[in-house]
C-alpha cells in the first residue's frame, strides 16, 4: 500500500493543499484548498471554476446567505483533477460559493482517500 506524505505547517489553523485541474486546452491549472476532514466530497469554488473556464453561470446570483460561510448549489463533472497524488478522471464535484475572506479555491474532502481505499485488495 502506498502512503502519501502531506506536509503542513503546524503553526497554521488549517492544512492547505495544492491541487491541479487539467482544463479543456490541456493546461494544468493549480489552486489552493483546505483539507476538510468533515467533508465526504471535495467542493470547488465557483469563482475559481469560472476563472479557468469550467463554469459559465452568472456568479452574482450565488451569494452566501447571512450567517453561513458556504453555499453549495450544483455539481460539475471535471475531466482530470489531481489531489494529493491521486487522479480523478471524469468525476463529479460540488460547486460552492465560499466566504471571500477564506481566499481558497477548494475544500478538499475525503473522497481522494476513498478512491485510494477502493484500490486496496
Amino acid at each position: 500500500m502506498s502512503k502519501s506524505l502531506i506536509p503542513f505547517d503546524s503553526q497554521k489553523h488549517h492544512i492547505y493543499l495544492e491541487f491541479g485541474i487539467i482544463d479543456a486546452k490541456g493546461v494544468d491549472r493549480y489552486g489552493l484548498g483546505i483539507l476538510d476532514t468533515g467533508a465526504p466530497q471535495t467542493e470547488f469554488s465557483d469563482i475559481f471554476l469560472s476563472h479557468i473556464g469550467f463554469l459559465t453561470t452568472d456568479l452574482s446570483l450565488n451569494i452566501v446567505p447571512p450567517g453561513q460561510e458556504t453555499k453549495k448549489y450544483r455539481k460539475v463533472k471535471l475531466p482530470i483533477v489531481n489531489i494529493c497524488g491521486y487522479q480523478f478522471k471524469d468525476s463529479e464535484f460540488i460547486v460552492s460559493r465560499f466566504e471571500r475572506s477564506w481566499g481558497i479555491d477548494a475544500l478538499i474532502g475525503l473522497d481522494w482517500i476513498y478512491l485510494e481505499n477502493a484500490k486496496l485488495p
